[in-house]
């Protein structure tokens, strides 16, 4: 969700968007739907959206239009939430599942692989035992599929057997880069891969919100830049009492959303190189 884009679909996502979207649909080459989508996709659709779960993310304010996402996420007969602390969007769940934590669940590092200066691959395992009955991400969800009589890692295993979930990501690595995982799980050593290509588009975009923040000039930024930080506005976020206290302003509120609001090859959400205005507020005497 971080990235403006929802889980990966199945094939019949195809299918999902002509139903869901109309003429607007984007056409989904692969990889995942834009986040930027799924406001649209759940309040004005012949058939809406009715459940999702958010797995270790805060798509209320990591994503585009914020306040047509609230009013959309309570509309929903189901949201669960997996993660390891509160959120924006964990304070509309109907389920909280508490996950593991970076210590307590072996990774590896596919998330940024793409976006590295030198991109690379390191394995590395837990490093403590889960606390009370916290479970993986991929147990959690493969348990719910289990439980909904859909295909799952649980299907077809022997007696005391473990399910592999590394079987997708050992696919990649070796395919795409020659790398076994079973090296990388040996050592832990990082392993140099091979630099991605490059891709640039020129898009424009038309103002779609505003936010109240403080100014700041920068000398090392370019002459008509503004930089916001990602990940304030937790002004929804009680039980987080020190951002709660110290809320900012979330400048994804300044993002497109719907059919236009996303790089349509790669279903990327646009989130820089918006054209912004800047104004000066004027203040209350007791502001």
């Amino acid at each position: 969700m971080c990235s403006g884009r929802c889980v990966g679909p199945p094939p019949a996502a195809r299918g999902w968007c002509s139903s869901t979207l109309g003429a607007s649909r984007p056409r989904l080459r692969r990889g995942s739907l834009p986040g930027t989508l799924l406001p649209q996709s759940i309040l004005d659709s012949e058939k809406p959206v009715r459940a999702l779960i958010v797995i270790a993310g805060n798509p209320l304010l990591s994503t585009a239009g914020e306040q047509q996402l609230r009013k959309a996420f309570e509309q929903l007969d189901l949201l669960v939430v997996i993660d390891i602390y509160p959120n924006a969007t964990s304070e509309l769940a109907h389920v909280l599942l508490p996950s593991t934590d970076m210590y307590e669940r072996d990774d590896l590092n596919i998330v940024n692989i793409g976006t590295s200066a030198a991109p690379f691959a390191q394995y590395t395992p837990a490093v403590v035992a889960p606390k009370a009955e916290r479970q993986p991400e991929w147990w959690i969800v493969h348990s719910l599929l289990q439980t909904m009589g859909k295909p799952s890692l649980f299907d077809d295993l022997p007696e005391g057997e473990q399910p592999d979930p590394w079987a997708k990501w050992r696919h990649m690595l070796e395919s795409g880069s020659g790398l076994q995982l079973a090296d990388l799980q040996a050592d832990g050593a990082p392993r140099v891969l091979p630099a991605p290509g490059s891709f640039f588009d020129d898009q424009v975009h038309t103002a779609h919100g505003e936010i109240a923040a403080n100014i700041e000039i920068d000398d090392d930024l370019m002459a008509g830049v503004v930089s916001m930080v990602h990940g304030w506005g937790h002004t929804a976020s009680p039980r987080l009492r020190v951002a709660a206290a110290h809320p900012g302003s979330n400048p994804n509120a300044l993002l497109p959303i719907g059919p236009n609001s996303f790089e349509p090859l790669s279903s990327q959400a646009h989130m820089t190189g918006i054209p912004v205005t800047v104004l000066a507020r004027r203040l209350s005497p007791a502001g």
